[in-house]
């Protein structure tokens, strides 16, 4: 788990991933939260010569840490662990080097403050990782 004290995901986007994560029967504590860069670039976008490296240790981090399901956070990490035509939404299973998980991509925090009516669907999404998992 990165640390919360080190100022990613803290505030307001931070006080929205708890609230995230208790709607869901989670805590910070039982969940790994990471990153695909380390700090987030000015444009909001990864540069493109970074992507490749940065999608490739996403996959090794994934692939460590063995999650029983995984909830990935905006475009970046969906394009990372999905592939190219991975979306926001439907549940999927990632398959990666003999990891099998159900995985869904949904809004990050921060969008969803700056568009709050995002939420719902997000919810649903949330929905979609729970149901497939207590099942």
């Amino acid at each position: 788990m990165i640390s919360v004290e080190g100022g990613w995901m803290t505030g307001p986007v931070g006080a929205l991933l708890d609230r995230m994560l208790a709607a869901i029967g989670e805590t910070r504590d039982d969940v790994v939260v990471a990153g695909i860069a380390l700090a987030r670039p000015l444009t909001g976008r990864v540069p493109a010569d970074a992507q490749d490296r940065l999608d490739d240790l996403a996959r090794r981090l994934v692939t460590l840490v063995a999650p029983a399901r995984l909830l990935l956070f905006g475009a970046e990490p969906c394009r990372a662990l999905l592939g190219p035509d991975g979306q926001r939404g439907g549940l999927r299973t990632l398959n990666h080097d003999g990891l099998t998980c159900p995985t869904i991509a949904t809004f990050h925090p921060r969008f969803l403050l700056e568009r709050p009516l995002a939420k719902a669907e997000t919810w649903r999404h949330l929905q979609l990782l729970i149901r497939d998992t207590t099942t």
